[in-house]
């Protein structure tokens, strides 16, 4: 590959940074508590932003995932082509994000009585529930089981996986490995992002979701995402709508409630339904910051999860004391 010269060097360093305009919200999804839930940016912009200049976004802010549009792309009719960034890589697709993507558009006086979220990985729709929670309907299946023996999950969890229930890997605008274990143990998981990475790699999947089922219809899940962005994350809609699958084909239980991000200090509520031919995922979303996009620092609570071990001076919530943010308030 022929190298720059000089010249190329300087113009490569006056293009213009296609996020300029852009305004910028942080939202919190999927709270069950006021300081639960997890985080999610969103960059609406006049055109569609370039894919170095929004990888470099996702990564400053700092948000689990950020969701970028374009006001160009968003039609009359409630179709909406966005993509979605993890601060180290673009996704298919995220639950959490499209739901403060639609809060984010209804906030912009923008409105549809249902929504359409294009995305890499396939459509999400979204509509406003009475209750001003967001409703996601995301394509969900659980593609096959999986025999434990087949994957180290032992070494990857420090910890077995419960031997009643099947392993299974199930998609959605990602896809995800389920690995059912003991209530006691969900507290015990010994988080590597290396060997958790690897996990996924083997599988061939994008998150680790593990869980357990404390009773009907209602679960507990820790959602293990180091082979695409944080370690771990509160909440987690794609992951919920592939549990719900798993569970209706398991237990024929058509309604589940999901717990999530208790072990982080982050609770979450996910409340998913399944149909023959629908999966949705609800929850709530609230707006915590809006503005333009500049150097100040939003604060250590979207650093949750960004180690590569367990690491007790992050703090209880594994936050991060050295943030690098950019959104104005």
């Amino acid at each position: 590959m022929r190298s720059l010269d000089n010249g190329g060097r300087k113009a490569l360093s006056a293009r213009a940074d296609s996020t300029a305009d852009a305004i910028v919200g942080l939202y919190t999804c999927f709270a069950s508590i006021p300081s639960g839930g997890n985080t999610a940016g969103v960059v609406l912009t006049r055109d569609p932003v370039d894919v170095v200049d929004a990888q470099a976004m996702a990564r400053r802010l700092g948000a689990a995932t950020t969701a970028f549009v374009a006001r160009s792309e968003v039609t009359t009719t409630g179709l909406v082509r966005a993509r979605f960034f993890t601060p180290t890589a673009e996704i298919g697709g995220c639950g959490h994000a499209t739901l403060a993507l639609i809060r984010a558009l209804t906030d912009e006086g923008m409105s549809a009585s249902t929504w359409v979220v294009e995305a890499a990985g396939g459509r999400t729709s979204a509509r406003l529930l009475p209750d001003g929670w967001i409703e996601l309907s995301i394509p969900a299946r659980v593609e096959r089981f999986v025999e434990p023996t087949s994957l180290d999950v032992e070494r990857a969890l420090g910890l077995a996986s419960e031997k009643s229930l099947p392993l299974a890997v199930a998609s959605t605008t990602l896809r995800h490995l389920l690995v059912p274990i003991r209530s006691a143990d969900l507290a015990r998981i010994r988080l590597s992002r290396s060997r958790i990475t690897r996990l996924a790699h083997d599988a061939r999947v994008d998150t680790v979701a593990v869980f357990s089922r404390s009773r009907a219809g209602r679960l507990r899940m820790r959602d293990l995402c180091a082979a695409v962005g944080e370690l771990e994350e509160p909440a987690s809609g794609t992951t919920a709508a592939a549990l719900g699958r798993y569970v209706q084909a398991l237990f024929n239980e058509a309604s589940l409630h999901i717990d999530q991000g208790v072990e982080m200090g982050s609770p979450s509520l996910l409340r998913v339904r399944c149909t023959p031919t629908e999966t949705t995922v609800a929850g709530s979303v609230t707006r915590t910051h809006r503005g333009a996009p500049t150097p100040r620092a939003l604060g250590p609570e979207l650093q949750r999860g960004r180690g590569d071990e367990q690491d007790p001076s992050r703090g209880p919530e594994g936050a991060s004391s050295n943030p690098e943010n950019v959104l104005g308030t």
